[in-house]
C-alpha cells in the first residue's frame, strides 16, 4: 500500500521536525525531589524528556526517569553524568537553609561549591547549556531593587556559596546561565517543608505567627520561578543568537516585608490577621544573618525571555484555587 504524505507540507514539515526535535531533548534537573524541582518537573515534562535527580526521596512522576545520585561524591557525578548524557542541566539541588549552611559550613559548602563545580566542569566537556540555581542572598541588603549588574556581598555563608559556585561558572563555563531566585512559596511534595503551608495551618488555628517587618524580598510562588527558569533554558537552547545574557534575576513585582507578606496570605485565604506578630531581626537572633533588602530588579528577564509575574495577591489566588480542585 503507497502512503500519501501530500497533505504535509513544507510548512508543517519544519513544524512537526521542530516540535519532535523539542520533545526528544534530555534534560536533566538537580535536586528534583525538591520544592523547586517538583515544580520544575511540571513545567519541563510538557515539552521535554526530563531526568531528574534524588538522594533521599523521590515521588512518582509521569514520565520522568530517575537517578540516585551522591553529590558528596564527585566520581559518583562523574559517572552518572557520563551515562545520563544530557542536552542540558538544571542545577538546583543545594542545602539551601542558610541557618543549616552556617552551622555545617563544610557539608554545605560540598553540596554548594564543590557539587556545582563538577556538574559545570561536565558540562564544559560536552558543550552542553547549564543552568544554575542561585540566589537574592549573594546582597548584602543595604539597597535593595538590585540588577544583574549590581555588586554582590553577602553576609551568610549560604549567600557566600553561592556567590564562590556563580564566579566558577563565569570565569570557566561558557554555554551557562545563572537565575537568581528570591524567597519562594507555594506546595511541593508531601515531604517537603514551606513555610506557607505552615503559616496556613497556624492562621486556621489561630496561633501566633512571628514575621520580619524589618526584612524586605521580592518574593515569588515556586511555580512563577519554575516557569522562568523553563523559558531561561529555552533562551539557552536558542541557538539563533550568539550573544547570551550570563544572569538573570526571577524576582516578582513587589518588594515586601515577611510581616506584610503574611497579611496578605491571612487576606487571600479569608483568616483574621490579629495574631500576626511583627518582630525586627535583631529581636530574634538566627545562626544566619539576615539581611535588609535584597529584593530584585527583573527587567532584564521581563525584556528578554517575556518574564512578567502577575501581582502577589492574584499568585496567591493561583494557589488558593488549585487546592480547591485538588
Amino acid at each position: 500500500m503507497d502512503l500519501d504524505f501530500s497533505w504535509l507540507s513544507i510548512g508543517r514539515c519544519r513544524y512537526y521536525s521542530a516540535a519532535i526535535l523539542f520533545i526528544m531533548t534530555k534534560i536533566l534537573v538537580t535536586g528534583a525531589s525538591g520544592f523547586l524541582g517538583y515544580h520544575l518537573l511540571a513545567q519541563l515534562s510538557k515539552n521535554y524528556s526530563v531526568e531528574g535527580v534524588y538522594y533521599r526521596q523521590k515521588f512518582h512522576f509521569p514520565s520522568v526517569k530517575w537517578h540516585k545520585i551522591n553529590l558528596l561524591e564527585e566520581k559518583d557525578i562523574e559517572k552518572s553524568l557520563q551515562i545520563i548524557r544530557p542536552d542540558a542541566i538544571i542545577h538546583a539541588a543545594a542545602i539551601s537553609n542558610p541557618n543549616a549552611c552556617e552551622e555545617h559550613v563544610t557539608l554545605s559548602h560540598y553540596i554548594n561549591v564543590y557539587a556545582t563545580v563538577s556538574i559545570a566542569q561536565y558540562c564544559k566537556s560536552m558543550n552542553i547549556p547549564l543552568i544554575f540555581i542561585s540566589t537574592d542572598l549573594v546582597f548584602n541588603g543595604t539597597m535593595g531593587d538590585y540588577s544583574e549588574n549590581d555588586f554582590c556581598f553577602p553576609v551568610s555563608k549560604y549567600g557566600a556559596q553561592k556567590l564562590e559556585a556563580e564566579e566558577f561558572i563565569n570565569e570557566n563555563e561558557q554555554n551557562s546561565l545563572i537565575c537568581r531566585l528570591p524567597l519562594l512559596f507555594g506546595f511541593g511534595p508531601a515531604y517537603s517543608i514551606n513555610f506557607l503551608g505552615d503559616w496556613l495551618k497556624k492562621l486556621a488555628d489561630k496561633e501566633e505567627i512571628i514575621a520580619f517587618s524589618d526584612e524586605f524580598r521580592s518574593t515569588i510562588s515556586v511555580n512563577w520561578a519554575a516557569r522562568g527558569i523553563v523559558s531561561a533554558l529555552a533562551y539557552m537552547l536558542d541557538k539563533s543568537s550568539e550573544h547570551k545574557e550570563k544572569i538573570f534575576h526571577l524576582g516578582g513585582p513587589e518588594c515586601i516585608s515577611r510581616f506584610n507578606f503574611a497579611r496578605l496570605i491571612a487576606h487571600v485565604f479569608g483568616f483574621d490577621d490579629q495574631n500576626i506578630v511583627p518582630k525586627l531581626r535583631s529581636e530574634l537572633p538566627m545562626p544566619a544573618p539576615r539581611p535588609e533588602n535584597v529584593s530584585l530588579n527583573s527587567s532584564l528577564a521581563s525584556a528578554v525571555l517575556q518574564f512578567c509575574p502577575p501581582a502577589l495577591s492574584d499568585q496567591l489566588f493561583e494557589i488558593k484555587n488549585s487546592i480547591k480542585h485538588v
